[in-house]
């Protein structure tokens, strides 16, 4: 999945990624999940 975020959104970065990976890991937690870069290589 691929997310783009408004300059004004309030919580960025590893603050953002530590909060979403934790309510994530509630709701499926059987999965894992990492966060990376979107560059136009990796994209698929």
């Amino acid at each position: 999945m691929k997310v783009a975020l408004k300059p004004t959104a309030p919580i960025r970065g590893e603050e953002l990624f530590e909060q979403l990976r934790t309510e994530l890991l509630k709701a499926l937690p059987s999965c894992q999940f990492t966060f990376e870069a979107g560059d136009i290589v990796s994209r698929l």
